[in-house]
């Protein structure tokens, strides 16, 4: 019979091995999840430099863990979302959490992927944190942006055009006052032609008769002048010839 002692040990021993199994059992699943996140899950020191990547690091950005680790994670980072990130580094001992960060990372390829990150600080001077693809989101809200700044021009230009019809409205309208204007004008100006016109006609005729009265005038008056001139000698000779023919009676009666 072996001593309590060592039941007790060997005892304590398998709890041990049962417990350590446990852990690795539990650590070979927690990395089997985070390998097939479809979000980029990273460790980093304080300095930046990174520790831990998996799968969907090289799925998402073209590069391969093995190449990146102990590599600073701003390498990888667009030029103009370096400093946010670097400021985090800075503040990382008064500032615990950074939560949707959109930042724009550089794929291997040279495309731009937009990256939303939310790190914390975790002991013994390690940020843990994951990055998630929100490419197509950005894209569909440049796109979005785009249709509504082309749509807020349409409008505009509409705007520009009624307010240009309404311009051209007016116009015609004021035209079209004119126009009427103008006719009123015409036929005021044709009614007087015609009333000058009848008027005219009205002088020419009177004109014509006239000169009608004055010619007949002129026919009678020449006989009756020459006539009127010529009765006086006409009556001497008259009374000649009757004193003549008196003569004639008294000398030669037969």
């Amino acid at each position: 019979m072996k001593p309590e002692f060592l039941v007790d040990n060997e005892l304590h021993t398998q709890i041990q091995y049962r417990l350590i199994e446990q852990i690795s059992e539990s650590e070979r699943r927690y990395r089997e999840l985070v390998e097939n996140l479809r979000e980029i899950v990273f460790k980093c020191d304080k300095a930046g430099n990174i520790t831990l990547l998996n799968k969907a690091w090289t799925l998402t950005l073209g590069y391969s863990a093995s190449e990146c680790l102990n590599r600073p994670i701003d390498d990888y980072l667009h030029a103009e979302d370096r400093e946010l990130w670097l400021n985090f580094l800075t503040q990382i001992d008064t500032k615990q959490d950074l939560a949707c960060w959109e930042l724009r990372f550089h794929h291997k390829n040279t495309e731009i992927i937009w990256l939303e990150l939310a790190a914390r600080s975790e002991d013994p001077g390690e940020i843990c944190g994951s990055l998630t693809n929100i490419t197509d989101r950005k894209r569909a809200q440049a796109a979005l942006k785009e249709a509504n700044e082309a749509l807020q021009m349409r409008i505009e230009q509409l705007r520009v055009e009624n307010r240009e019809r309404k311009q051209t409205e007016a116009i015609l309208l004021q035209s079209r006052e004119q126009l009427k204007q103008q006719k009123q004008q015409i036929e005021a100006t044709l009614q007087e032609l015609k009333q000058t016109q009848a008027k005219l006609i009205h002088a020419e005729k009177m004109s014509g008769l006239g000169m009608l009265v004055a010619g007949i005038a002129h026919e009678i008056n020449n006989p009756i002048n020459f006539i009127y001139g010529n009765i006086i000698h006409a009556n001497e000779y008259v009374k000649d010839l009757l004193d003549l023919i008196y003569l004639y009676q008294q000398h030669y009666s037969n």
